[in-house]
């Protein structure tokens, strides 16, 4: 599952005793071993997503971090493009340094923004990602979509931009082998753009893929399960975006309420 765009829901405050005894999301949520062969990444299964909507007000997405992680939350998803990883940032380390959560205590969830090429993506990861959630690794990185146009991220073929996906790739299996980011992964990877980029991944064990997690789309209104079956068959885990639908469901395939 994966919370997207409402995080100003828990934007709210908590006494200390209250936090004591609802520490819920810690309790409550399970987690998920990425691939065997990485045992020591373990993804929280819910994620707070760091979007925001038309309605977020400055200082709400810090916020809602703030009490994200005194509830116990332990799975943040944030990207430079939501315009909001500073807040998410700043949140952080306050956290950290009143001793609120431990860095490893956290799974942060960062992505470069498509297939933007090995040194493109190797310098926003060390200049924007890093420096902007004052960290200095993360838990899991991905390719945010697989398209060239930003402005049509996920409306292109398998080959179009097959080599500029590999040579992102490439760059996120360096930073990962320099222990930079903690496991790997795409969104919003289609079938056809799977099917072009794994002849090019190094493979974590037999035909197990070393892609980590697929970020997609899902809920009742949109899913598509041969993708599901395809990510089973190479070991990569499908990640929800939009569980529950809502503001961050986008595919043209939802049919808009009335």
């Amino acid at each position: 599952v994966h919370m997207r765009s409402d995080v100003s829901i828990f934007n709210f405050s908590l006494t200390p005793g209250e936090v004591d005894a609802l520490d819920v999301l810690r309790a409550a949520v399970p987690s998920v071993q990425i691939l065997d062969d990485w045992p020591d990444v373990v993804m929280p299964m819910v994620a707070l997503g760091t979007r925001p909507t038309n309605s977020t007000k400055l200082g709400d997405i810090a916020a809602g971090v703030t009490s994200w992680l005194h509830l116990g939350g332990r799975h943040i998803d944030t990207a430079h493009s939501y315009g909001t990883q500073k807040e998410v940032g700043s949140a952080l380390a306050r956290a950290l340094s009143g001793g609120v959560v431990a860095r490893d205590e956290v799974f942060i969830t960062a992505q470069v923004p498509g297939p933007i090429g090995y040194a493109g993506a190797r310098s926003f990861f060390e200049h924007t990602i890093l420096p902007e959630l004052n960290v200095t690794y993360v838990d899991l990185l991905l390719i945010q979509w697989p398209c060239l146009d930003p402005e049509r991220p996920f409306e292109c073929s398998g080959l179009d931009g097959a080599a500029e996906r590999v040579s992102t790739w490439r760059a996120l299996e360096k930073l990962q082998v320099q222990g930079k980011a903690r496991s790997i992964g795409v969104s919003g990877f289609e079938v056809s753009h799977l099917l072009h980029l794994l002849p090019s991944v190094q493979p974590a064990r037999g035909n197990t893929s070393a892609i980590g997690v697929n970020q997609v789309e899902w809920h009742l209104g949109w899913h598509d399960e041969n993708l599901l079956a395809l990510c089973r068959a190479h070991g990569i885990r499908l990640q929800a975006r939009s569980a529950l639908g809502g503001p961050g469901a986008t595919h043209p395939g939802v049919v808009p309420p009335m």
